[in-house]
């Protein structure tokens, strides 16, 4: 099963990173957050679909996606680039499907739960 990782410290930031159950990279926290519940809130924007995906490329010609939240800020990015567009969009419907039923591991703390989880089967904005 996928997992939210948050790593950080009230020092330094936190961070969010989706992997999948064998621990590949899926999506990651743009920004450190200042507050851990910001950080949070973050999580939960992305796991139930309230954020929109943008496309774009890079001068190198490979494609990325970003998870824009309501507010315009960009909350989450894609860890790999690729080579299409095609992939991009399967890669961001990836990361969409597993953030949904995602269990939530907060490394800085040790605490680990599962949430609830949405339709997997609901496709990234």
């Amino acid at each position: 099963m996928a997992e939210f990782h948050i790593h950080g410290s009230p020092d330094e930031g936190f961070h969010w990173r989706l992997v999948t159950d064998k621990k590949e990279p899926l999506a990651a926290s743009r920004r450190p957050y200042v507050l851990k519940a910001h950080c949070l809130r973050g999580i939960e924007i992305a796991r139930h679909g309230k954020a929109r995906v943008t496309l774009y490329h890079d001068a190198a010609g490979r494609w990325h996606w970003k998870l824009v939240a309501p507010n315009g800020r960009t909350i989450a990015h894609s860890v790999d680039p690729c080579t299409s567009k095609e992939e991009c969009v399967e890669a961001a419907d990836r990361a969409g499907k597993a953030a949904v039923i995602a269990v939530l591991h907060d490394r800085s703390t040790g605490t680990r739960m599962r949430q609830a989880p949405r339709d997997p089967d609901r496709r990234f904005p």
